[in-house]
């Protein structure tokens, strides 16, 4: 379970009434949250003690032992300025890939620990309470003893109950005995209007300890907010990324390009003439074939993505509609994108293809303009009657934030991690960069920034990616069959150079004493390969 200070800021003020001290101890050892029972215990402020180590204060901690087997150690010890005897509860915390966040310590003078006469000690109830707490963020919560009796019940918690609704309050009431008798964790949902978000959810959980019941918790969850319509929305992005049905909201952005192509898409969906889409590596022109295959009448029908190449392995043109009819085109879309230069022969199946089929949707995708002037005409007029256009990155730079807080969202989620900031450097660097891989690649590079990062890491800036492993692929698209030796070599020195620089901060002269070239030729190569000549010489 990840624990951080948000968890325990939240739950601040129950901290703080406990009859119990609790210490929160970092991987260093060192003292990061207390409250103010431990402070009496110790018999100092609690503030004064934050940032101390615990061997400071214990005569014969035991944290070392929980960190190293991540077992929880329960003994007596003693304070070393006042030599009072205490007892000490030591339990590790786990992320969810099973590494040390930190140690928690539970501590009560030995004195009160004798006069416990229930099987359970007060220390181990509010222990259990701890656990539950930190296990989620809802902060509208109430602890009650096993007769029903509330014990504690958060701000938030009173003013949502204080709701002139004794049907309500007497519910909620009712449930909490349910859970108590019955011993089981339950969840009830209680409908405020007819709406799902306006709902209300009652989390009931008994907390038992050896199998001995001691109370219960409940927790309150009202489904109205601007966040939790803000999480159900990612949730749907991600699943239809995962199923590759995306939507028309799916495209990010604002900027003038981007939005003459999302309105070409929506118009261009209801024909079925073939429709050609035009952009570099990147830009997600498989990601728009699929879209407009989804806002049309054909979405029941199967979506078939090939390369251009697969119809040049096709005997004969019979031979390739077989195929793609196997695969389930038919009724439905396939999209064709040019991974390599068509030959006539090509267009003339392809075109033939497309007039003897009707039934079949065609959506084609080229990189290089350059490429559309050595076509055969008749193939050209029929593809150029309805095309779009998708920007690359850099000539849609002003979508930079957008497209960022998106894959921000998008990953933050999968890895759970806590981004909340990209840094004003790393944003002015990510807009002066050449992006050759373009969306594609600003994806890769946020993607590999959530895996490689610490799940407490907030802010990210240049010294953060600095440090994070590099990928050199980033920039080519995945789905490419192969490249001439040429230019493999061309990507692979691009790479390298973008990445020397990056290392010595566009620092010219370093990054050309580093790389055994003279600064004239790394201009040179800067040029060549449109690495702005941003920073310092």
């Amino acid at each position: 379970m990840k624990i951080n200070s948000n968890n325990f800021n939240m739950y601040e003020d129950l901290f703080h009434k406990l009859p119990v001290g609790i210490i929160l101890i970092n991987k260093q050892d060192n003292i990061t949250l207390i409250n103010q029972t431990a402070g009496e215990i110790i018999s100092s402020e609690a503030d004064h003690l934050i940032g101390r180590e615990i061997q400071t204060i214990l005569k014969n901690p035991s944290y070392e032992q929980v960190k190293q087997l991540h077992l929880q150690v329960e003994k007596k010890d003693t304070i070393k300025e006042t030599n009072q005897h205490v007892v000490t509860t030591y339990t590790p915390f786990l992320s969810n890939s099973d590494t040390l966040d930190g140690v928690l310590l539970v501590m009560e003078s030995l004195d009160n620990f004798k006069q416990k006469v229930s099987a359970l000690t007060e220390a181990d109830f509010y222990h259990q309470i701890l656990q539950e707490l930190l296990k989620t963020d809802l902060i509208a919560f109430r602890i009650l003893q096993t007769d029903g009796i509330e014990l504690f019940s958060s701000e938030l918690w009173k003013s949502e109950m204080n709701d002139d609704n004794p049907y309500f309050v007497d519910w909620v009431d009712q449930l909490a005995m349910k859970t108590l008798t019955a011993r089981r964790e339950r969840s009830d949902r209680y409908q405020v209007e007819s709406t799902a978000m306006n709902a209300v959810d009652i989390i009931t959980k008994p907390i038992k300890r050896e199998g001995m019941l001691s109370g219960c918790i409940q927790f309150l969850k009202k489904e109205e907010n601007s966040a939790l319509k803000q999480q159900l929305k990612i949730t749907a992005q991600m699943l239809r990324k995962l199923e590759k049905t995306y939507q028309i909201e799916d495209i990010i952005g604002n900027s003038p390009e981007i939005n003459i192509a999302r309105e070409q898409a929506k118009i261009y969906a209801e024909t079925s003439a073939p429709v050609l889409l035009r952009g570099e590596k990147g830009t997600g022109k498989a990601m728009l074939a699929r879209i407009m295959h989804m806002t049309s009448n054909r979405k029941y029908y199967p979506f078939i993505r090939v390369n251009s190449s697969f119809f040049i392995s096709a005997a004969d043109l019979k031979e390739a509609f077989v195929s793609i009819s196997k695969r389930g085109g038919k009724n439905g879309t396939v999209y064709i994108y040019f991974n390599e230069e068509p030959s006539i022969l090509l267009q003339n199946k392809l075109l033939s293809l497309m007039e003897n089929q009707p039934s079949i949707r065609f959506v084609f995708g080229v990189k290089e303009p350059s490429q559309l002037a050595e076509w055969h005409s008749a193939f050209l007029d029929e593809l150029q009657r309805y095309q779009i256009v998708l920007p690359a990155l850099k000539q849609r730079i002003n979508d930079l934030p957008l497209l960022i807080d998106h894959f921000v969202n998008h990953y933050n989620q999968k890895y759970d991690t806590q981004i909340r900031k990209i840094e004003e450097d790393l944003m002015d660097c990510w807009k002066t960069m050449n992006w050759p891989g373009n969306i594609m690649e600003l994806e890769d590079k946020i993607e590999q920034i959530a895996k490689n990062i610490s799940s407490f890491t907030e802010t990210v800036g240049i010294d953060t990616v600095k440090n994070l492993p590099k990928n050199p692929n980033t920039y080519l698209e995945k789905d490419d069959d192969g490249l001439s030796l040429q230019m493999a070599l061309d990507q692979f020195e691009r790479e390298y150079l973008f990445n020397a620089l990056e290392k010595h901060q566009y620092n010219k002269t370093k990054t050309a004493k580093a790389l055994g070239v003279s600064v004239r030729n790394l201009y040179y190569k800067m040029d060549k390969y449109k690495i702005e000549r941003g920073g310092v010489t």
